[in-house]
């Protein structure tokens, strides 16, 4: 089973406001994509942060499904909503000090542009780790 991008359903907006609202200790329930049930499935595996989660999937959507229930969870989203915690990972796991170049955000296509750089400039981030 691979991750499909498109069958995630996340908007940029939603992957900004969860990154911007969590951190690794924060509770697995945070997540777009996992409920009260979803929750409780993973504390019965001792997973119960972002940081827990992470560790366990090793940036490998199959292991994501493998620990999910297996009805009503939407693993495409869950995945796409971690992309950028994925990201932070990868890059500190190389130990060369180079930057993972899929991780690195896109340059705006206008650098003229008012205020809405910063947003545009912060949702191309988000969608800069293209999983495939």
């Amino acid at each position: 089973m691979q991750f499909d991008k498109e069958k995630s359903h996340l908007s940029a907006l939603q992957k900004v406001e969860f990154e911007e609202s969590t951190t690794k200790a924060s509770s697995v329930q945070t997540i777009p994509g996992i409920g009260k049930r979803s929750k409780e499935h993973l504390e019965k595996q001792n997973i119960k942060t972002i940081d827990d989660l992470l560790t366990e999937i090793q940036d490998n959507f199959t292991t994501l499904v493998t620990l999910t229930p297996n009805v009503g969870v939407n693993n495409h989203k869950i995945f796409d909503a971690l992309e950028g915690y994925r990201c932070i990972n990868a890059s500190n796991t190389m130990g060369d000090g180079d930057d993972d170049e899929s991780c690195k955000p896109e340059p705006l296509l206008n650098s003229d542009s008012t205020s809405d750089a910063t947003t545009l400039a912060e949702l191309k981030k988000l969608d800069a780790c293209n999983i495939q």
